[in-house]
């Protein structure tokens, strides 16, 4: 998987006409993350900070369903009642990583990331990232 997300990097790299010269960039995996995404417009989205460990990143679904879906969403009550059912589900011990709640579909997911390493060191932002004042 290294050399194909080298390949990869290469690929955009010649394509955005900025292809490294000189020593290659070599990947090296970090340790996984896992963060909550929501299922929308037919696509999964990351919703929240990335957590160490899954049971962490459940613990910040099971506070949004308590807390910041009634406090900041104003749902109907009957959809209350149903998030609080669902931060109940989460919290049987069941390391349950999906669930469905008002029409919504929550997952928790890993996320792999790599860091680029070259002769100086990590790579530093790209002139192309985007960087928000």
């Amino acid at each position: 998987m290294t050399a194909e997300l080298l390949c990869q990097v290469l690929d955009a790299a010649a394509a955005a006409g900025s292809e490294p010269t000189g020593a290659f960039l070599t990947p090296v995996a970090l340790t996984p993350v896992f963060t909550v995404a929501e299922r929308s417009e037919r696509r999964w989205r990351p919703v929240g900070r990335l957590h160490d460990a899954p049971q962490q990143a459940r613990e910040a679904l099971i506070t949004y369903f308590r807390h910041v879906v009634p406090a900041v969403e104003s749902p109907a009550d009957a959809d209350v009642a149903r998030f609080a059912e669902a931060a109940e589900l989460l919290e049987d011990e069941t390391r349950r990583n999906g669930i469905a709640v008002a029409g919504r579909r929550f997952r928790i997911v890993r996320v792999e990331r790599i860091t680029l390493m070259g002769p100086d060191g990590p790579e530093p932002p790209r002139p192309t990232d985007f960087d928000a004042r």
